[in-house]
């Protein structure tokens, strides 16, 4: 069902996120164990970790930790597999963000979410 706001403009609302699924699921994730242990960015590697475990949807301190995180492992090539893997679960648990072909993270479509979880 589409709501329409006061422009007139109908907007989809944003499908619930399930931030506990993804995070208990990507946490077992092998590729994801392995790059947490390599990164030489342990900080940004607890502070994304942290995010997710508190379960805050604070995605453009989520992208930018994560990019933090991948850009600090040594001789690191990214995977076909694993980006899809992770891409089933953001879809799966309705996060709007995207992995890259590099593995680095942004915003599904680059499209940007409000606080009242509709798109803008």
């Amino acid at each position: 069902m589409s709501l329409v706001l006061h422009d007139n403009t109908p907007r989809e609302p944003v499908k619930d996120v399930n931030m506990h699924a993804f995070v208990v699921s990507f946490s077992r994730d092998p590729k994801y164990i392995a790059i947490r242990i390599a990164t030489q960015n342990q900080i940004a590697a607890n502070r994304l970790e942290t995010f997710l475990i508190a379960e805050q949807e604070e995605w453009e301190t989520i992208v930018a930790l994560w990019n933090a995180m991948i850009s600090a492992v040594p001789n690191f090539e990214p995977s076909t597999e694993d980006i899809q893997r992770w891409n089933g679960l953001m879809n799966q648990n309705n996060i709007p963000l995207v992995f890259n072909p590099d593995e680095s993270l942004s915003y599904k479509n680059q499209e940007t979410y409000s606080e009242s979880g509709f798109k803008r």
